[in-house]
C-alpha cells in the first residue's frame, strides 16, 4: 500500500466519523432542548405553584433571574447548535475536497472559535440559573416555615 493510499484511507475514516458526528448532533437537538427547558422551567413553575406561591414568596428577583438564565441557555444553545452543525458540515466539505498529499492551510483552521466561547457562556448561564433557583427555593422554604404564610 502506498503512502497516498494510506492517507486516503485515513481521510475516508475521518470523513465518516465527522459525518456520523454531524448526523448525531442534528438528531439530538430537539431532545436536548426539550429536556433542558422542561426540567428547569418545570421545577421552577412547580415550586411557585405548589410549594410557595409567587404572591407569598420573597426575593422574587432571584426567581425571575433564574428563569432568564434558563431561557437564555435554551435559546442561545439552540442557535449555537446550528453554528456547530454548520461548522462540522463545512469542515466535512473542506476535507472531502482536500488533497492530503499537499499541505492545505484551510484544513488546519479551527472550526469556529465562537462555538467554544458560546458553550462556556451557556454552561455558566445554566449554573448561575440553577444556583439562583436553589437559593430562591431555600430562602422561600425557610421563610414559609418561619412565617407559615
Amino acid at each position: 500500500m502506498s503512502e497516498t493510499e494510506s492517507k486516503e484511507i485515513i481521510k475516508d475514516k475521518f470523513l465518516d466519523k465527522l459525518w456520523s458526528d454531524y448526523r448525531y448532533s442534528i438528531s439530538r437537538i430537539d431532545e436536548q432542548s426539550l429536556i433542558i427547558s422542561s426540567g428547569a422551567l418545570g421545577i421552577s413553575l412547580t415550586f411557585v405553584k405548589e410549594i410557595v406561591p409567587l404572591k407569598a414568596s420573597i426575593h422574587t428577583g432571584l426567581f425571575f433571574a433564574a428563569i432568564i438564565c434558563f431561557a437564555f441557555t435554551i435559546t442561545v444553545g439552540f442557535i449555537n447548535h446550528m453554528f456547530s452543525a454548520r461548522s462540522i458540515l463545512k469542515r466535512y466539505i473542506i476535507l472531502n475536497n482536500t488533497d492530503f498529499s499537499k499541505t492545505d492551510a484551510s484544513v488546519k483552521e479551527r472550526l469556529n472559535p465562537w462555538i467554544g466561547r458560546i458553550n462556556l457562556a451557556l454552561t455558566l448561564s445554566l449554573i448561575v440559573g440553577i444556583v439562583l433557583l436553589i437559593t430562591y427555593c431555600i430562602i422561600n422554604i425557610y421563610n414559609y416555615k418561619q412565617t407559615g404564610i
